[in-house]
C-alpha cells in the first residue's frame, strides 16, 4: 500500500513537473484564447452574420423581383449529297432566346411588414443565442481553471504529507 501510494505521488509529482515547462497560463489569457479559438462561438458569429445579411426589405417583400433568363441552342447540319447535281455545304442554326420578368406585389395585407418584424427577431435571437454561447464557454473555462488550481493545490498537499510521512519514517529509524 505505502508502495502503490508513493508511486502515486511519484507519477503525479513528475505530471506537474512536466506541466510546469510550458508558460502559465492565466485566467485572462484562457478565456481570451477561447474565444478566439472555440469551434461553436465561430459557427455562431457566422449564423449572426447569416441572420444580419438576411434582415432586408429585400427579403421580406417589399422591393421588385427581377428574373432574368437566358436559353442558348445550336444546331449545325452538313449536307453530302448522293447526286452529283446537289449542293454541299453546311447549315448552322444558332437561336438564342433572352428573358426578363418582373414582379413587384404592391399590397400583401401587411405581410411585407410582418416579414421584416420576423427577420428583426430572428436576428436579435441570433445575437442573443451568441452572446449565450459565449457566456457559457467563458463559465466552463472559469469552472475548469479553478478546478486546476485545486487539484494542483491537492498535489502540494500530498507532496506535503508525503516529505513529513518520509521526515517521521526517518525519524523512527534514527530511534
Amino acid at each position: 500500500m505505502k508502495k502503490l501510494f508513493s508511486m502515486l505521488i511519484m507519477s503525479t509529482f513528475s505530471f506537474s513537473l512536466l506541466g510546469q515547462s510550458y508558460q502559465s497560463l492565466t485566467l485572462s489569457n484562457a478565456i481570451a484564447k477561447t474565444l478566439q479559438n472555440n469551434y461553436d462561438i465561430k459557427i455562431d458569429q457566422q449564423e449572426v452574420s447569416d441572420a444580419k445579411q438576411k434582415n432586408t426589405w429585400g427579403n421580406a417583400g417589399k422591393l421588385p423581383q427581377i428574373n432574368l433568363s437566358n436559353n442558348n441552342r445550336g444546331t449545325v447540319q452538313v449536307n453530302q449529297p448522293a447526286s452529283p447535281f446537289s449542293l454541299e455545304g453546311q447549315n448552322d442554326n444558332i437561336q438564342l432566346d433572352v428573358g426578363i420578368d418582373l414582379q413587384w406585389t404592391l399590397f400583401n395585407g401587411q405581410r411585407v411588414r410582418f416579414r421584416k418584424e420576423q427577420l428583426d427577431n430572428e436576428e436579435q435571437l441570433a445575437l442573443l443565442r451568441h452572446q449565450l454561447i459565449m457566456e457559457n464557454k467563458v463559465e466552463e473555462v472559469i469552472f475548469q481553471y479553478y478546478k486546476v488550481l485545486l487539484e494542483q493545490e491537492k498535489l502540494n498537499v500530498l507532496i506535503k504529507i508525503q516529505q513529513n510521512a518520509e521526515h517521521r519514517i526517518q525519524r523512527i529509524e534514527v530511534i
